[in-house]
């Protein structure tokens, strides 16, 4: 292995066998490699007589020590020397940091970033060995000259831990073999020397529950029995109480109401009686239901026109008298407005159009007098006059127009 390799070996006892890991990890302490090796312990072996005490040997040379440097601080370092200074894993631990070069050279880097100089030192744990069978005790030997005492190293720091394999898959359970025959027992033994306490074994596993064991032969079917004589009928049974009568079902719905007929034909009145002689006036009665009107009258034959009186001269003094009496001269198509309200539209030329709006309030009213020989025709959205006449009749003829409202004008006066 390279400067950089550490390996851990474990030891695995919990399948009842010899288990080694072999790990191996990198100057930063990764993990790179993990190999195992399994072997269940075979029988224990006779145990042998105990051999001669051998030779003590020569005390051997001093080797040669570690010098702890304590923190590490840029300066020379030479070989044997040892560190602490943060781990390669980053945590904020501190770990032991062994020196390499086997010259004296100067350190200016921290050991986790200059690893050409300097290793991180985990201590692999070895592999724990079979415990021996303990030996006779031997005759005491010649206490040897004792050493001179080395200087005692600095403790290391405890490896770290292994990565927990994968547990193995279970076996499948093995057929139960015939249970041997007992053998004779055999002589006792003679007490062995109290060997030293071995470490406590892991719980063994449960072992596996018993295969059931085989059912039974099923019996064969008896022999069936031949059929029985058919059983004479019986009597016939009485006849059963009579049912409980059932609740009375729900109540339907009351149907539609029938349409009303139609209201009877009012009888015929009476024949009017004679009149009698006037009484005392009784008190006024209520207020009888007004009878239907009756059908218009035909209208009278016109009666003959007037002469026609002569035609006063017109000049602007009576024009203006005019004027200020509430009267409006028209020479053209005119449509009435507000300020015609009560007053007198004088149509003054040969054939003219008076038109009422339908803006005008409801109540508005005004007439129209023809004062030549033309024609003045009335208009309105709606214009309800006795026969449905518009136009004035001759010259001096006069109409009153009133707004009932909503475009709606009713014409009177004398229209043809």
């Amino acid at each position: 292995m390279g400067n950089c390799d550490i390996s851990a070996y474990i030891l695995d006892i919990s399948l009842n066998a010899w288990v080694i890991d072999t790990c191996i990890y990198g100057c930063l302490g990764q993990f790179i490699l993990c190999a195992s090796t399994v072997g269940w312990p075979g029988a224990q072996g006779v145990q042998g007589t105990q051999g001669l005490m051998g030779i003590q040997g020569l005390i051997g040379e001093h080797g040669a020590g570690l010098q702890n440097q304590g923190t590490w601080e840029a300066s020379t370092y030479n070989a044997g020397d040892y560190v602490f200074w943060e781990t390669s894993l980053g945590l904020g631990d501190s770990a032991m940091w062994l020196w390499i070069p086997s010259t004296s050279e100067y350190s200016s880097n921290p050991p986790y970033i200059d690893t050409s100089l300097w290793i991180e030192f985990q201590a692999p744990a070895g592999a724990q060995g079979a415990q021996g069978t303990e030996g006779a005790q031997g005759t005491q030997g010649v206490q040897g000259i004792m050493g001179i005492q080395g200087t005692e190293g600095a403790q290391g720091f405890a490896g770290i831990q292994g990565t927990e394999g994968a547990q193995g898959y279970n076996g499948s359970d093995g057929a139960q073999g015939v249970q041997g025959t007992e053998g004779a027992q055999g002589y006792n033994g003679s007490d062995g020397a109290q060997g030293t306490q071995g470490l406590q074994g892991i719980a063994g596993a449960d072992g596996a529950q018993g295969a059931i064991g085989a059912q039974g032969i099923e019996g064969s079917q008896g022999i069936q029995g031949t059929q029985g004589l058919q059983g004479l009928k019986g009597d016939t049974g009485a006849q059963g109480t009579e049912g409980a009568q059932g609740t009375s079902g729900i109540q339907g719905t009351v149907g539609a109401q029938g349409a009303i007929g139609a209201q009877g034909a009012i009888g015929a009145q009476g024949t009017t009686g004679a009149q009698g002689t006037t009484g005392a006036q009784g008190t006024t009665g209520a207020q009888g239901t007004r009878g239907i009107q009756g059908t218009e009258g035909s209208q009278g034959t016109e009666g003959a026109q007037g002469t026609q009186g002569t035609i006063g001269a017109i000049n602007d003094t009576s024009l203006n008298s005019y004027l200020n009496s509430g009267f409006t001269v028209i020479n053209t198509n005119y449509t009435v407005n507000a300020s015609d309200l009560n007053n007198i539209i004088l149509a003054d030329v040969s054939a003219l159009t008076v038109t009422f709006p339908d803006s005008l309030a409801a109540g508005f009213q005004t007439s129209v007098i023809n004062e030549t020989t033309g024609i003045t025709t009335l208009n309105a959205s709606t214009l309800l006059t006795t026969d449905s006449s518009v136009v004035l009749r001759d010259q001096y003829a006069a109409a009153t127009a009133v707004h009932k409202g909503s475009g709606t004008w009713i014409a009177f006066g004398n229209l043809k």
